[in-house]
């Protein structure tokens, strides 16, 4: 499947969970994930889910691995090789958070910071 190289600036709290999926990945099961397979995972269960989930409140939510400076601070700039069925379903959310944020513009950063938080939060039971 055809990968497309996206940049994007996320938040500190974004680059954490990764960091923190990626260990835990390797702890379970001894292989290394890109980032860009951990944030493909996660949207791509996060997205079939969108109507069942309260974003307002999981945007709200602080995370103990992160503080609330660092869940708002976007300093973290990378890229990610993600496939056309990931950014389609990003799109998607993106289309779905205008509405549910009351915003005129929405980032794929933020839409990739709160599958990140809600694919996190579903993996460690919190």
């Amino acid at each position: 499947m055809e990968k497309e190289n996206i940049r994007m600036r996320l938040a500190t709290e974004s680059k954490l969970i990764l960091d923190k999926l990626q260990r835990q990945i390797f702890e379970e099961i001894g292989l290394e994930a890109s980032y860009s397979s951990i944030v493909s995972q996660a949207i791509r269960k996060t997205v079939p889910k969108m109507h069942e989930i309260d974003w307002q409140s999981l945007k709200k939510r602080n995370l103990a691995l992160s503080s609330p400076k660092e869940s708002n601070d976007w300093d973290y700039q990378t890229s990610f090789m993600l496939e056309k069925d990931v950014l389609d379903l990003i799109s998607e959310l993106q289309n779905y958070f205008l509405e549910v944020f009351q915003a005129k513009r929405i980032h794929r950063a933020f839409c990739v910071r709160l599958c990140l938080k809600f694919h996190y939060l579903l993996l460690t039971n919190k």
